[in-house]
């Protein structure tokens, strides 16, 4: 179970030295994390989710299209 334990460790830290590249590496998401509380796997995970921002007409609907709040 140790065993198990430290290459899943391992793993974690190779995939979060990955994350971390690609975001060091993007303007927008350098401008996400100067919010705080936003992270790297945050803004990453928000700019793959919302994309193109044209397509939202209204603010208030992001949220819904992430489930976060209902649409009415």
């Amino acid at each position: 179970m140790l065993r198990a334990r430290a290459a899943l460790w391992q793993e974690y830290l190779r995939l979060h030295r990955v994350v971390i590249t690609v975001v060091r590496g993007d303007e927008l998401c350098q401008r996400f994390m100067r919010i705080p509380g936003v992270g790297p796997i945050s803004a990453l995970a928000y700019k793959t989710a919302v994309d193109e921002p044209q397509r939202f007409r209204h603010s208030k609907t992001v949220g819904a299209y992430l489930g976060l709040t209902s649409r009415r």
